[in-house]
């Protein structure tokens, strides 16, 4: 068995369990996924404040509403979509206005320029300047690892979407660092 397929079998006992109760279930689940969260929540927001307080609100979520959540083995597009809404709230509160949405032509399929930056402070600094949408297929796709499919969920988008989105975003990171303009 394979790592992903070992974290969806663990996330998928732990959903289960939390849903019947277990707290030893619960202090799993908050010590496995707080870290994911913050990883999320910081190249979505990157201002800590925010994402703590976003921290607390999004757990508030997941524990009053766990219940609900009929198919355990997508506890992490469950916990993504959680974490995307409350990121969303936020943007339009802080901008006052909601985020836009964008034409669905189709991407390129090729990621391996992406990758190869994927670690660096170019691309933290670079991502900071995409669309809050794009920024977010990004995250999801690259750093947290989800599939095109599984981030279309989480944005309750058509997969053609998703993939105009990556694929807009990539161009643009690309011309970003290509130039070398990250400040």
């Amino acid at each position: 068995m394979d790592r992903q397929t070992d974290d969806d079998t663990t996330d998928e006992r732990l959903a289960i369990r939390c849903q019947l109760g277990d707290q030893e279930a619960w202090g799993e689940l908050v010590a496995r996924w707080n870290p994911r969260l913050a990883r999320f929540l910081n190249r979505m927001i990157n201002d800590s404040d925010v994402v703590e307080d976003l921290t607390q609100l999004i757990w508030l979520k997941i524990v009053r509403s766990i219940s609900q959540l009929k198919d355990p083995r997508l506890l992490a597009a469950w916990i993504y979509r959680i974490a995307r809404i409350a990121v969303t709230d936020r943007l339009r509160k802080h901008y006052g206005s909601p985020v836009s949405v964008h034409d669905e032509t189709e991407p390129e399929s090729q990621d391996l320029a992406m990758e190869q930056f994927i670690e660096s402070d170019q691309i933290t600094n670079a991502m900071q300047k995409l669309h809050p949408q794009d920024r977010e297929v990004i995250v999801l796709h690259y750093f947290e690892h989800l599939s095109v499919a599984e981030v279309a969920g989480v944005c309750g988008v058509p997969i053609g979407t998703t993939k105009s989105r990556m694929n807009r975003a990539r161009s643009f990171l690309r011309q970003i660092l290509d130039s070398g303009d990250q400040s």
